[in-house]
């Protein structure tokens, strides 16, 4: 891909140099793809890259599709085929190189830049009538390709990465500072990376401490706990920034669910399911719904005063009870007191006022 490239930036500047201001940009380059897919169609047969095999043939090729014969010498011509050899044989000291693939595009990067600065810029002095092709034939060489790459001691080519997350607050008795995920931020450059969040982040019992924070070394830190009661069943949506400072920056989002104060009283026992010592097992999702063993699905919303209101989705009812007086609870459809038999496969409810029972 370098070399492509390569060879695509200096035909358009040779290309562009011969034509002048009757120059389209760009037509060379794509003749150029064309020319070298064809070459790559014919030669897949012994798996021989056009690059190495015919590249002259090809630059010869193209300049003489795009530009009348009259306005080149073929002195000229293969003064420019060398130039391009020379950088090209650049490019292929990494061909086979052991280096990680990061130090490997920093490399071809650096191969870039001396390319710009030793080849490209000289095209814009033949331009001004400042140089000649001839010079830049005869003063570029692979060895002195390589000086000029050296000299750019850093190349800051990536900006640091990390994936959005999601993180779910499903107790209480978190300590202050306590670590809640690492989002494991890379910067490919070896560059350190500053975290800060932009937004999102709350302080809703206004004691001025943060819900969370970040560090710097990327880990999202509860920092205020005793604010987890204030947010039970709410979702807080953070925008984090990643900024290696050179230049680089990256924004990435994190949610952070507090889930619901009956899984806060509960305890884990496999993957996402509790176990409430009053209600028995649950899964929990997450947010304010959870999948009751017996049950199905209820939505939980706890009472400051005490207790728990319930919608029962599949009976479609509001239904009141608190961990002393489960299994009994109030139907506010009915207006009446329930009692849950829970012992058998198919949960049944006892209305006190109808003196029935019914399925749910």
């Amino acid at each position: 891909g370098a070399r492509i490239a390569n060879l695509m930036k200096q035909t358009e500047a040779f290309v562009s140099f011969l034509k002048g201001n009757n120059y389209s940009a760009g037509s060379a380059s794509l003749r150029l793809i064309s020319t070298f897919a064809q070459r790559l169609n014919e030669d897949q047969s012994n798996l021989s890259n056009p690059l190495d095999s015919s590249l002259e043939n090809i630059i010869l090729s193209v300049i003489s599709a795009e530009v009348d014969n009259s306005f080149f010498t073929s002195e000229e011509v293969a003064d420019f085929a060398q130039i391009v050899q020379v950088s090209d044989s650049l490019h292929k000291t990494l061909k086979n190189s052991d280096q990680s693939p990061t130090l490997v595009a920093a490399e071809i990067t650096k191969q870039q830049l001396a390319v710009k600065q030793e080849i490209l810029d000289a095209f814009d002095e033949i331009a001004t009538g400042t140089g000649t092709l001839q010079s830049i034939a005869s003063s570029v060489s692979q060895q002195s390709l390589e000086a000029s790459a050296e000299t750019f001691l850093e190349v800051n080519l990536f900006a640091p990465s990390a994936e959005d997350f999601t993180y779910v607050v499903d107790q209480a008795d978190f300590s202050s500072n306590q670590e809640l995920i690492s989002i494991g931020a890379v910067d490919l450059d070896g560059d350190p990376i500053n975290f800060s969040i932009l937004s999102g982040n709350v302080d809703s019992d206004g004691d001025g401490i943060d819900f969370v924070q970040i560090n710097q070394a990327g880990q999202l830190v509860l920092q205020d706990p005793g604010e987890i009661s204030n947010l039970t069943a709410q979702k807080l949506s953070l925008s984090i920034s990643l900024d290696d400072e050179r230049g680089k920056t990256k924004t990435i989002s994190g949610i952070v669910k507090v889930d619901n104060a009956l899984v806060m009283e509960s305890e884990t026992t496999t993957g996402s399911w509790m176990k409430s010592s009053w209600l028995g097992s649950f899964h929990k999702t997450g947010g304010s719904w959870v999948f009751h063993e017996k049950l199905n699905w209820q939505y939980v919303h706890p009472l400051s005063s005490g207790g728990y209101w319930f919608w029962d989705k599949v009976g479609e009812f509001w239904w009141w009870t608190t961990k002393d007086i489960f299994p009994y609870a109030f139907d506010q459809s009915s207006n009446s007191w329930i009692f849950f038999s829970l012992d058998s496969s198919q949960t049944r409810i006892y209305n006190f006022n109808d003196k029935i029972w019914r399925n749910n």
